[in-house]
């Protein structure tokens, strides 16, 4: 009787524990930054304005796999080869879920799948390395009041749905590594201010505003209308 395969990765269609592969490598090294320097003569030092919007800015990152696959003759091994590239190189950026991250996924594609046979004992080894969004992202909108995922050392608990007469007051917590932009829906006309921003319109409907986004942390909000108004964002975190 084999292991039990308990490590996995979901993409698209491609599942790899359902292909009987075993995980025995993951590297997910930090993503390099997007560095934008000024190296002005008879100055000490370069000029660093990689953080002039007020956060470091990274490019893509790469994660690789690599599985084992045991006990399996020459030619199931072949077919077992194509399905994965079959399975993995034809869809563009997705989901990529990876159970040693079990509340977040990737947002990347696959770059490359190379294989090794091992004709000694019949097995394959297999290396995916997928192009990727810099930060893992959570599986559902902040803060959904699911306990299941809910991480007691990192989240915060916060209402993202009001009632509004008037005008609001009230705090959102971003607990990602990065700001990001909230999807706001209203059931009318609405004005909204975050932090130190000027206030931005929404009229009654669903949308992101490309100016308005939610810092790490503590922001404040002031919202005036009247009706609902409610919150839908997901944290991004440097996994």
């Amino acid at each position: 009787m084999g292991l039990e395969i308990n490590e996995y990765i979901q993409f698209m269609n491609f599942n790899s524990k359902n292909e009987k592969l075993y995980l025995i490598e993951r590297n997910a090294p930090t993503p390099d930054e997007k560095e934008i320097l000024k190296d002005i003569p008879f100055k000490q030092g370069v000029l660093d304005f990689s953080a002039l919007l007020g956060s470091r800015v990274f490019k893509n990152r790469e994660i690789e796999y690599v599985f084992m696959l045991f006990n399996t003759p020459y030619n199931q091994r072949k077919i077992v080869e194509r399905n994965i590239k079959q399975k993995l190189m034809v869809h563009s950026k997705n989901k990529l879920f990876d159970t040693h991250d079990g509340n977040y996924y990737w947002l990347g594609k696959c770059k490359s799948v190379e294989v090794d046979n091992g004709e000694q004992f019949n097995q394959l080894k297999v290396t995916i390395t997928f192009d990727c969004y810099p930060y893992m992202i959570s599986h559902i909108n902040y803060f959904d009041d699911y306990w299941d995922t809910f991480e007691f050392d990192e989240d915060v608990a916060n209402y993202t749905k009001y009632i509004v007469n008037g005008s609001l007051d009230f705090p959102l917590f971003n607990a990602g590594s990065v700001a990001v932009k909230p999807e706001i829906t209203v059931d009318n006309r609405f004005s909204v201010k975050v932090n130190d921003e000027e206030p931005i319109v929404f009229e009654a409907g669903s949308k992101q505003d490309y100016y308005l986004s939610l810092k790490p942390g503590l922001n404040k909000v002031r919202v005036e209308g009247t009706g609902t108004i409610r919150f839908h964002y997901q944290k991004e975190v440097m996994g």
